[in-house]
């Protein structure tokens, strides 16, 4: 009888071919059953490879994030801020320097205090006619070095999907606003930039003012606007969108009713004139539409019976690095660290702060006219 010993057996080319054959007739690939670990090391140096590219990117970021911070401390135009009188310090009804009158400040004798705001252009027309055909303030010349190296940080950093050609800068400190949402001016997000630790600044994200539907005292109202020391402007939804005030801190006992896919601008004429959501920019408000109530309601989600999902806050305590939010949509305040120097960054999609009670548009100009909050 012939036997064939393990040693007399010859593993030839031509066998390992035909084994590839019948093995790919099964579905098994030759790689995963010839020459795998080669493969493996091959695949683990890619691996390794690409790990150490995305390490030296991600270093490569931290160290220009380390260096812009330096920069934007250096250059800190502290100057332009007001000095606050030494008997207003930490009084909540002073101005303090251009801001709404429910500031507190943490400033001593001889600093200074408040918010100082610059930007690339002017934000309307009339202000270029007005001042020579200028395109921006003579502060905001002096310090566009300044303002460009933060265009860009914003660009590189926070990735801003849009035109930066209305970039607004804020800088402000020893102040601490309490909570409020800030005046509607256009479908645009907020960034802020802390440029020291012990800053937090604590948003609420319910409710949604001018977007969301919410139900107060078994009635529905849409939330427009809150301050401390005035209470919270909504539209009661009705018929009419009648105007009303409610009290302070009525916001913690609002339940959610629904969302628009909108933001409400403002009323005329028992309408609500709506923005398309999203960073847009318009010229005219000719270019926004009218909503009947029975329109809006056809275009509400309804959200009800989740509460508990809207009751929360974002906290914003990064030092810097760009952090985003809503300034206008969502509730917040500065809970600690008022004294830290921060740099606050918008984009008017609108040249003009739009009329919310009476659009009135003259022919021949091509913005807003009749400055109000509602």
């Amino acid at each position: 009888m012939n036997t064939t010993t393990e040693s007399s057996y010859v593993v030839t080319p031509d066998v390992i071919e035909s084994a590839a054959i019948l093995l790919g007739l099964h579905g098994i690939s030759r790689d995963d059953t010839f020459g795998s670990d080669d493969k493996d090391r091959k695949r683990k140096a890619l691996l390794a490879a690409d790990a150490e590219k995305s390490q030296k990117y991600r270093n490569r970021i931290v160290e220009e994030q380390e260096e812009a911070l330096i920069y934007f401390q250096k250059e800190f135009p502290t100057r332009l801020l007001r000095r606050v009188p030494a008997a207003f310090h930490g009084q909540p009804t002073y101005d303090y320097g251009r801001c709404d009158k429910n500031r507190n400040a943490f400033c001593v004798k001889g600093e200074k205090s408040g918010t100082f705001t610059i930007g690339l252009c002017y934000e309307n027309k009339q202000k270029e006619v007005a001042y020579g055909g200028r395109e921006c303030c003579k502060k905001s010349e002096e310090y566009m070095e300044y303002l460009l190296n933060i265009e860009w940080s914003l660009l590189k950093f926070a990735k801003i999907d849009h035109s930066a050609e209305y970039l607004r800068v804020q800088f402000i400190k020893n102040t601490m606003p309490g909570y409020h949402t800030d005046s509607y001016r256009g479908n645009h997000q907020s960034y802020i930039y802390p440029m020291g630790e012990g800053y937090k600044m604590s948003v609420r994200m319910f409710p949604n003012f001018r977007t969301s539907v919410v139900k107060y005292k078994q009635e529905l109202f849409i939330p427009i606007h809150y301050n401390e020391t005035e209470g919270l402007r909504a539209y009661r939804l009705n018929e009419s969108f009648q105007k009303v005030i409610l009290p302070i801190g009525s916001y913690s006992h609002m339940e959610p009713y629904g969302e628009f896919d909108f933001v409400v601008v403002g009323q005329r004429e028992k309408k609500l004139v709506v923005a398309p959501l999203g960073y847009h920019h318009v010229m005219s408000p000719t270019e926004y539409p009218e909503l009947t109530l029975q329109g809006a309601m056809e275009r509400l989600t309804m959200t009800g019976g989740h509460s508990k999902y809207f009751r929360f806050y974002k906290s914003i305590t990064r030092v810097g690095r760009w952090s985003q939010f809503i300034s206008w949509k969502h509730i917040h305040c500065v809970s600690e660290g008022g004294h830290v120097p921060r740099i606050t960054a918008f984009f008017r999609p609108m040249r003009q702060k739009p009329t919310c009670n009476d659009f009135r548009f003259q022919p021949g100009q091509e913005d807003w006219e009749n400055l109000t909050l509602w």
